[in-house]
């Protein structure tokens, strides 16, 4: 989790041309397809996916 971060941080630090079209274009795509969007967004919440017993909703 901890490398995830630190590429996101410097994918999005980054002002360098190509790195920056393909964030772009891969953030379009993304927003353009919810059902993609919405795992990634339950599984950042911890809403679901492989989580501890303790961390599963009731």
């Amino acid at each position: 989790m901890a490398a995830s971060m630190e590429g996101f941080k410097r994918l999005f630090a980054t002002e360098a041309p190509v790195p920056r079209l393909l964030r772009n274009v891969g953030m379009s795509l993304m927003n353009r397809t919810p059902m993609v969007k919405n795992h990634i967004v339950q599984q950042a919440m911890g809403l679901s996916g492989n989580l501890p017993r303790f961390a599963r909703r009731s």
